[in-house]
């Protein structure tokens, strides 16, 4: 079902977003970085 769908895409773009890490930022989750960014 849709709701079904939107559950599973939420949980990977949490994934995504918060815990895998990125090569282009040195093996670091994006959302950290992009906080550090913003508080500057």
């Amino acid at each position: 079902t849709i709701k079904q769908a939107q559950i599973v895409i939420n949980i990977w773009l949490k994934q995504y977003n918060h815990i895998r890490p990125h090569q282009s930022l040195n093996m670091r989750p994006p959302v950290p970085e992009t906080l550090q960014q913003s508080g500057t």
